[in-house]
């Protein structure tokens, strides 16, 4: 069968010296050519033949985004190797326990840092044989350089791939219980990569920026998306640094996280809202502007010249500072990975920015549906990619099929048998409905669903993403199950907080303490109060409670993807919810 490595090595020799990666190094971007890419995967790959690596050897990454670890990924794939992708952010039990249970032989770790925190368990994982170090020199460690001089001399190891084998093992971050490790085939990277390339339209010369961690899934699939279609890749310096290079590498197509997207609008409505009363009544009456043109274009209909003249002001006065952060090229966004609230999407379609938000998850190989540049609907996630298929069960489960899914879980028979219905259907575990001309909607997780003790349903998903459009709120989690009504603990923006209490002259001596003050509560009660308004009655929220500080990582309450888990915070926060149901 034709593999990626195939659809990737067709590029090589079509564009040849043509950029390919695009990374910043020593202040300045630079590129590696097509020919480049394949010449570095291939002295890896040899490198990992030589330390004995063979066909279906786990091989893991530790390490943020950057243009190594695409190489890394593409020698891995040439060796024969299984890719385990691993988040630098997880604790080191997490790790090992991945390392464990993937059987991982051959190591890369992005830093020092990192290889330190190898070697403190390195004793719990007896089949790594070796740790390559990507950045910098160590005794303790292989490096990039010097695995590549391992492989001098050698000739490139020919495997031969078929379309059930395992390309690589994807442990999803798991909102409740231990990481499962999703197995993923060559085929299934293949028929992702053509569903996308019917969906993503750009030119060969374009450009993508890459932001997200490759350890996601959504990441990894637009990577392999870029590698087989022949466009070009910039990756971002860090989070830090992506509002800055995205200015300096003025790209065509983003693919992100809706955190992202929001953190663009924040930013943009808070220079708006200190920029004094008549900036704040032009950007109230450009939004308006740009949601009557939206408005239009998705109905099908003639703008007028009125409107027309009206959009060109507001693009002038508003929107050019918005599309200007993004570089001033974009064709188009894609946003996967969380909902993304119906408002932003159609503020951002108002702006001139589309939007294409899609949905799938880690057992699909990233997208199930996307939105199409031409033919789309704000507030869905679109339609089917090519190959995959999608209905709704009775109780409104979305079930799926096709080439993209998953082979199984990693060594767990019974989750597997479990995940599929007799007929092949993948359960997915969420909730949605098909709009009358045939865009999916998701409306929660199906463990998500509250159901008070009045016997009403409620998707606390889609409430708290109306409360999370607030500058002010961070996170907000809802609760309710077998309650007599909802509550939410929320926790707000400390620095927008900040910004709102030195312009209402407010004083304070620490974050703990402006946050427990009575002017702060009141301005989450009026934004609860409003969003309210747009509720139905056994939805709306009868108490709340303000946390000290955010959901991290670290304290387990967040995913590696920036998911709530509700029952970790359920359990760290029990006093408080007990207060707001006594």
């Amino acid at each position: 069968m034709r593999t990626i490595l195939d659809l990737f090595q067709a590029n090589v020799e079509k564009y040849g010296d043509r950029a390919c990666l695009w990374h910043k190094r020593d202040g300045k971007w630079v590129h590696l050519s097509w020919n480049d890419v394949s010449l570095t995967s291939s002295s890896l790959c040899r490198g990992l033949a030589s330390l004995g690596v063979q066909k279906g050897d786990g091989v893991g990454i530790i390490s943020a985004t950057r243009v190594e670890w695409t190489l890394i990924d593409l020698a891995i794939l040439f060796a024969g190797g299984v890719v385990i992708p691993v988040y630098p952010s997880l604790s080191a039990d997490q790790i090992v326990y991945i390392l464990k249970d993937s059987a991982v032989k051959i190591l890369f770790v992005e830093n020092h840092a990192l290889l330190k925190k190898i070697e403190r368990v390195r004793r719990e994982l007896p089949e790594l044989r070796s740790v390559i170090l990507i950045e910098g020199g160590d005794h303790n460690a292989l490096t990039l350089n010097s695995l590549s001089v391992l492989g001098e001399g050698k000739r490139d190891p020919k495997v031969v791939y078929n379309a059930d084998d395992v390309a690589s093992i994807i442990y999803t971050s798991g909102t409740t219980g231990r990481q499962k490790g999703v197995i993923i085939t060559h085929a299934n990277i293949v028929a992702e990569v053509k569903g996308l390339m019917g969906v993503f339209k750009i030119d060969v010369g374009d450009t993508m920026f890459t932001v997200l961690p490759l350890a996601h899934v959504l990441a990894r699939a637009v990577q392999f998306f870029q590698l087989a279609h022949g466009c070009e890749s910039a990756y971002a310096e860090s989070v830090e640094k992506v509002p800055e290079n995205l200015i300096e590498v003025r790209p065509h197509m983003v693919v992100v996280v809706p955190r992202f997207i929001e953190k663009i609008y924040d930013r943009l409505h808070d220079k708006v809202i200190h920029s004094g009363k008549i900036m704040r009544l032009i950007f109230g009456r450009a939004v308006s502007i740009g949601h009557a043109r939206s408005l239009a274009i998705i109905r099908g209909e003639k703008i007028s010249l009125k409107l027309k003249f009206k959009s060109k002001l507001a693009e002038m006065l508003i929107f050019r500072r918005l599309q200007a952060a993004l570089g001033g090229r974009i064709k188009f966004i894609v946003s996967g990975g969380a909902p993304l609230s119906a408002d932003l999407s159609k503020f951002f379609h108002g702006a001139g920015l589309l939007i294409l938000e899609g949905y799938g998850l880690t057992e699909t190989f990233a997208a199930a549906t996307v939105n199409r540049l031409d033919d789309f609907r704000l507030g869905t996630v679109g339609k089917p990619i090519d190959g995959v298929d999608i209905k709704i069960a009775p109780d409104g489960e979305i079930l799926i099929r096709g080439d993209v899914l998953f082979k199984g879980y990693h060594k767990l028979d019974n989750e597997t048998k479990e995940a599929f219905m007799s007929d092949g259907w993948f359960s997915t575990g969420d909730i949605g409905e098909f709009t009358k001309d045939g865009f999916l909607r998701i409306t929660d997780r199906k463990k998500n669903m509250i159901i008070t003790a009045g016997g009403k349903n409620i998707a606390p998903q889609a409430i708290e993403s109306k409360l999370q459009e607030s500058p002010y709120i961070n996170h907000a989690v809802i609760l309710g199950d077998r309650r007599k009504y909802v509550s939410a603990m929320i926790s707000v923006n400390i620095d927008a907080v900040k910004k709102y209490a030195d312009k209402k002259m407010i004083t304070y001596r620490s974050p703990q303490e402006l946050v427990r003050s009575r002017e702060i509560k009141d301005l989450i009660s009026g934004v609860i109060d409003e969003k309210n308004r747009e509720l139905s009655q056994f939805e709306t929220i009868k108490k709340f409670a303000i946390l000290d500080r955010d959901f991290t990582i670290e304290t387990g309450e967040l995913t590696p993807t920036m998911k709530v888990r509700r029952k970790v915070i359920e359990d760290n926060y029990k006093a408080i919810v007990e207060e707001l149901y006594n």
